[in-house]
């Protein structure tokens, strides 16, 4: 619902978000016709800068609704991550699981570097691709081989999209083949 009252110089006022960011865009544009050719331009600026703190300080229901929409955005995130997930109770990948995993690899990290390259250093660690700890699968699907530091680094962050297809890409060159290529497995999607 759209309400509108009439400001001193005529012009509607609209109290929704999107007519408050038009209303702010006019009173600027009003200002920036006035000062059109003036000399001192750090003085536009802040007569600009004026008008903004102005506006913001006469209409705050729209910053007051955007407000109270992140604040909802952020809370409803909250609670969403602390939430439990349901996790494998395997947790550790067994030694038969670990060699087969560092042989697939040829005994190199599988993280990226500087520049998106594979990490040089020996692989250490068996690592859960999607983090346990979230809800990832200890199988073969979701075993990464890592050094130390690229598996320390990690922590339990759970990897982007893009960082998921380029070790994908990167498996391509180096698996056996008939081996799949995939990263990443959840527990309850086994």
């Amino acid at each position: 619902m759209t309400t509108s009252k009439t400001s001193p110089n005529k012009r509607p006022i609209r109290h929704t978000v999107s007519g408050a960011f038009v209303c702010l865009h006019h009173d600027l544009r009003m200002v920036s016709d006035e000062l059109k050719g003036s000399p001192n331009h750090m003085l536009s600026q802040f007569t600009i800068i004026d008008t903004v703190i102005q506006w913001t300080t006469h209409h705050s229901l729209p910053f007051a609704v955007a407000g109270g929409v992140v604040a909802v955005i952020l809370v409803v995130r909250a609670i969403a991550r602390t939430r439990p997930v349901p996790t494998d109770p395997t947790r550790l990948f067994s030694a038969v699981q670990r060699s087969e995993g560092f042989a697939r690899a040829g005994g190199r990290c599988e993280f990226d570097k500087f520049w998106l390259v594979r990490c040089k250093r020996p692989a250490q660690h068996g690592d859960h691709h999607y983090p346990w700890s979230r809800g990832g699968a200890t199988t073969m699907g979701n075993f990464t081989a890592a050094c130390s530091r690229c598996n320390t680094s990690k922590g339990a962050k759970i990897p982007t999209n893009f960082s998921t297809m380029r070790l994908e890409s990167r498996r391509r060159k180096y698996f056996p083949v008939g081996i799949m290529v995939t990263a990443g497995e959840r527990f309850a999607n086994r």
